[in-house]
């Protein structure tokens, strides 16, 4: 179990030994982070966590240069995760499915810094264990839809409860008013993360696509934390 005394410890923890654990209240509560993710931060810039079990992760903007590490995540993931993001049944993404996504994910976020990574370091190499996404509305530019995915080796570790923390944030930095989220009505944890918020909202279940409305508005005048 690995130890670390300040910042500059954990970060080459994270940089140079990702795969193994570290100890720290600090680690588990992000207060060695010491600013937020928005259009203008850095995208080599991490805020450093510690998951449920124990293993450190960062999350950091997404880029276009991620075009490789977004290809193996999504190619990793199981069919009952790839059922809840794109709610159809997936065995895979085939190639040509993949290929599709990726330009969809550059092309929405590529240069805009409205997406989120999840990373660790395994062996040296950087990996995606997470994805989160904040679509806006090109009818409206104060809403905006949210979708989230995690790895399936990393669900139930507080990938998916940090990555919506920073989502949430980012939106509000983008002057998002109303988040919407199209999800499999059966996906209690996502359902959770909405409920957790604290936040305004009401959700529409047809044909077992929940569709949630979540107002933040008042996130903006500092009125209402959300409460995660």
């Amino acid at each position: 179990m690995l130890k670390a005394n300040n910042r500059f410890d954990y970060l080459r923890i994270f940089d140079e030994q990702q795969e193994q654990e570290a100890n720290s209240h600090e680690l588990e509560t992000g207060q060695l982070n010491t600013f937020v993710l928005n259009r203008q931060t850095d995208s080599s810039k991490n805020l450093i966590y510690l998951s449920q079990k124990g293993r450190v992760f960062g999350i950091r903007r997404f880029k276009a240069a991620d075009e490789k590490l977004i290809t193996d995540f999504l190619s990793r993931l199981l069919p009952v995760t790839l059922r809840n993001r794109y709610l159809s049944p997936i065995p895979r993404l085939e190639d040509a499915h993949l290929a599709a996504e990726i330009k969809r994910i550059l092309d929405a976020h590529g240069n805009d810094g409205t997406a989120l990574l999840a990373t660790i370091r395994y062996q040296g190499q950087e990996e995606v264990i997470g994805l989160a996404e904040l679509l806006s509305d090109s009818a409206n530019r104060h809403e905006a839809e949210v979708a989230l995915v995690v790895r399936d080796d990393y669900q139930g570790e507080s990938i998916g409860y940090r990555l919506s923390q920073q989502l949430l944030q980012l939106a509000v930095s983008e002057g998002i008013s109303l988040l919407r989220g199209v999800m499999n009505a059966e996906n209690r944890v996502v359902l959770r993360l909405f409920n957790n918020m604290g936040l305004p909202g009401k959700m529409q279940v047809r044909s077992g696509t929940a569709t949630l409305l979540v107002d933040i508005s008042k996130l903006h005048n500092n009125e209402h934390e959300p409460e995660f």
